[in-house]
């Protein structure tokens, strides 16, 4: 796995359990998925502009990236759903119960935040989670509450 420097300390406000819950859910399925030897990344990007309706805030974009074989597009708007899995998740012994992603999706919107995702261009998912935060000088760069 690769994590980015993060050049700044940053404090998300929340509920810590739920957004650690939600980062694992995601994170837990980029390894699943990604193949053995190939890198799943995390980007972590603090922006001070508005940024599509985070309602002027600074925010903090963590992007995941995987190189597995992402979604079918039609499957694409349904991942957030509860229960939902892709069929091709229930291939051997990769399959989860569907609600690692519903879990992350229902935090992150009770954060004021968004969670999107995308195929990559040359194979693999990206999720993009955006939550609003404040920049604290005094705080180490993990989520905190």
């Amino acid at each position: 796995m690769n994590c980015g420097s993060v050049k700044e300390n940053l404090e998300i406000k929340g509920q810590q359990e739920m957004l650690r819950r939600a980062f694992e859910n995601i994170i837990r399925n980029a390894i699943r998925y990604n193949p053995a030897g190939e890198e799943v990344t995390i980007n972590i990007d603090h922006s001070a502009q508005l940024k599509s309706g985070m309602n002027g805030s600074d925010s903090v974009t963590v992007t995941i990236r995987d190189s597995g074989p992402g979604v079918p597009e039609a499957n694409l708007p349904h991942i957030f759903r509860a229960f939902y899995r892709v069929d091709m998740a229930r291939q051997g012994t990769t399959g989860g119960f569907g609600v690692g992603l519903a879990i992350a999706e229902r935090a992150v919107h009770l954060h004021k935040g968004r969670i999107e995702v995308s195929n990559r261009a040359n194979g693999g998912l990206e999720v993009c989670v955006t939550l609003p935060c404040a920049v604290a000088e005094h705080l180490s760069p993990v989520l905190t509450s």
